[in-house]
């Protein structure tokens, strides 16, 4: 990082400590870090048919973890999310999926421990699993399913390793993955983790599929329709960065043995 990209950086980074969603703070931020060029290679973290979210609420946006994060929602070969009435866990076909290591790692931190919220209803206490990488970065999984962690911190892990699989923890209102590389910021925890930043990423060894104008709805107690996707292309992909509003298919992960 050249000098001058380092004092922002810095000065940044002690803003966003006493204040996490300084707004100002964070749009710099983003501008410092969007065109950052990625050093690891990064693999399927998923096997399957998936729907990425749009930020409707500008949720990822508003905190520095989140800034470039993915939401990955499971759907089946007729482009349905959910059978039922979307009302349980179950009904959405993301709910128990695995999620394999993106890159081979060290576990940094997991957690597992908290319950799996009902659909609907969210709540701060989430699940991850967190794994550092060569060259200072990092993948993060976010809202696992309570109890479903594989690995524990300090193991070592191979690239499509089974790490954990897909619950509802945390601010979650129905079963899905969130998905993103970060890098340390100068600041660190109570247990003396450097808190972690968003940054612009890119998949390998994807299909692309096509695209949806706006997110589904996730009303429950009324039938599931299928998605409405334009395009379908069908174009595999070599390294790419996949957007909101893509309809994706991952091919298998590659065999950790």
């Amino acid at each position: 990082m050249k000098h001058s990209k380092q004092g922002a950086w810095l000065s940044l980074s002690h803003i966003l400590e006493e204040d996490f969603r300084d707004p100002d703070a964070i749009n710099r931020l983003r501008q410092l870090v969007q065109d950052r060029r990625q050093k690891i290679r990064l693999n399927p973290p998923l096997h399957g048919r998936w729907l990425i979210l749009f930020d409707e609420n500008d949720n990822h946006r508003q905190n520095i973890w989140s800034l470039f994060a993915r939401d990955f929602v499971r759907i089946d070969d007729r482009d349905f999310f959910r059978s039922g009435d979307g009302t349980k866990l179950n009904d959405y076909f993301g709910f128990d999926t695995p999620i394999f290591s993106a890159a081979d790692g060290t576990v940094a931190k997991v957690i597992d421990e908290h319950y799996d919220m009902p659909i609907g209803i969210a709540r701060r206490d989430a699940n991850f699993v967190i794994i550092e990488h060569e060259h200072g970065e990092f993948t993060v999984y976010g809202h696992i399913k309570r109890n479903s962690a594989e690995v524990a911190e300090g193991e070592k892990v191979r690239c499509g390793q089974l790490i954990a699989r897909i619950g509802n923890s945390g601010m979650s209102a129905f079963p899905h993955l969130h998905f993103t590389l970060s890098i340390p910021s100068e600041t660190a925890d109570d247990d003396g983790m450097r808190h972690l930043i968003s940054v612009p990423f890119k998949l390998s060894d994807f299909k692309f599929v096509g695209t949806i104008s706006k997110n589904p709805s996730f009303r429950t107690a009324v039938p599931s329709s299928a998605l409405s996707i334009s395009g379908k292309l069908h174009t595999d992909t070599n390294i790419c960065q996949p957007n909101e509003g893509w309809v994706i298919e991952f091919k298998p992960a590659k065999d950790p043995s």
